[in-house]
């Protein structure tokens, strides 16, 4: 991308002046009368602007500074107001240029805050428009660089005043609707129409970015950008109270039969004496039962369809497990795939009598045979000694952890957007 460095007369006011922006400035406005002037075609005059009104900034053009290491020049500012419901919001753009790395814009916002704003070239999964912003039932979101980000404000806008160079052509009075969302440390900004649509990034300067440019930061209130990060331990911690609870529930009630007693066993048994009916009886303390199948299927699969009534002969339990198993050699060596055994966990009451029937209506070979490839089965019934107090325990203290946890992300989000335009009403 071309530094190239030009001195003009404006033929307006026929003032000197040096256009920054390297070859692809499109517009200069002359910041002695205002004129605005076609870079792309001998400078001729494109309008004419009010002088008298100039952008509040400490910035002039030719400021350079650096920014994430790369050297940036102020060529424009463009001035912008919007208003709303009697209120009135300004702010400053600088249009800023890198001969290395392109434009960019260095905004004095309002409050005093000042960002950092670049082009885009990803576009997000869907685009969000003011329009689907006013009917939304809830709070929009957007999803880009595999981040997702919340609504902040939508704005409507009109440029105020111009000086200097910009690489599009830039007019007083000429407005532009944005709709802005705010993620972890950047804010992405939607413009445009369907026909042309932009994406732009926006960060925060630090201070010594700020101090590069000779700027005296003195900002009111707190940036959205400026709120503290996500806890970099936030989703471990998330993950691992999930994860150890879900053990503890599993410890405790998918035992192997250790720690329980058995009800009943059939032993190896012909499929042909199938379907058979099983008894037991629970022990009081019992809350749970385990049924453990185990069949000879190979190279195919058998369903088992399970049925269980209490000795007032209601029926329970309905349902069923498949058994399937497949072996073979390939270039790869010997793979297998399935299992022979296949369990059932349900809940049961203390004293209580119960019969289990077992049926095996269906059964196959290979991936669409219709062939038996299962000749014995058994069936053993486990009572579980089940205790709520390991998972109590669990959760109690992976309950603290995560409530702090979700409590703190709660109110520092609660804060990023404690300035955005959106209700709940």
């Amino acid at each position: 991308m071309t530094s190239e460095v030009r001195s003009i007369n404006c033929p307006a006011c026929g003032a000197g002046q040096t256009i920054l922006g390297g070859g692809r400035v499109e517009t200069h406005v002359c910041p002695y009368c205002g004129s605005a002037l076609d870079a792309l075609r001998d400078f001729a005059i494109l309008a004419r602007h009010d002088r008298r009104k100039r952008a509040d900034t400490p910035l002039q053009l030719g400021a350079q500074g650096t920014i994430r290491g790369v050297g940036f020049t102020v060529i424009g500012i463009a001035g912008w107001r919007e208003e709303y419901r009697g209120q009135v919001w300004a702010w400053t753009d600088h249009q800023v240029y890198s001969p290395t790395h392109g434009y960019g814009w260095i905004t004095r916002e309002d409050t005093g805050h000042w960002t950092f704003t670049r082009k885009l070239r990803k576009y997000p999964r869907h685009w969000v428009t003011p329009t689907s912003v006013e009917t939304s039932e809830s709070r929009p979101y957007l999803w880009i660089d595999g981040e997702r980000l919340a609504y902040y404000e939508t704005s409507t806008a009109r440029i105020d005043s111009l000086e200097g160079a910009f690489n599009w052509q830039p007019k007083v009075g000429e407005t532009a609707q944005m709709v802005t969302f705010v993620g972890e440390g950047r804010m992405i900004t939607l413009s445009g129409t369907t026909d042309e649509r932009e994406v732009e990034e926006t960060r925060l300067l630090t201070p010594d970015e700020q101090a590069g440019f000779g700027i005296d930061a003195r900002a009111n209130g707190r940036h959205p950008l400026a709120i503290e990060p996500r806890w970099r331990h936030h989703e471990f911690v998330v993950a691992v109270s999930a994860i150890f609870i879900v053990l503890t529930l599993f410890a405790s009630i998918l035992q192997d039969g250790s720690g329980g007693k058995q009800l009943a066993n059939t032993g190896e048994m012909p499929t042909s004496a199938l379907p058979i009916q099983i008894d037991f009886d629970t022990e009081p303390w019992m809350r749970l039962a385990k049924l453990q199948l185990r069949s000879d299927v190979n190279d195919g699969w058998a369903y088992f369809d399970i049925e269980l009534e209490n000795d007032e002969g209601d029926t329970i339990l309905g349902g069923g497990r498949e058994l399937s198993y497949y072996s073979g050699v390939d270039n790869e060596g010997a793979w297998t795939e399935g299992s022979r055994n296949g369990s059932l966990v349900f809940p049961v009451e203390g004293h209580t009598h119960y019969t289990m029937t077992i049926e095996m209506p269906e059964y196959g070979s290979g991936e669409t045979g219709t062939l038996q490839t299962n000749h014995i089965f058994r069936a053993r019934v486990v009572g579980l000694s089940f205790s709520w107090l390991p998972l109590a325990a669990t959760v109690g203290v992976f309950a603290l952890f995560l409530a702090a946890t979700l409590g703190w992300e709660l109110r520092r989000r609660r804060r990023m957007l404690a300035g955005s335009d959106w209700t709940e009403d």
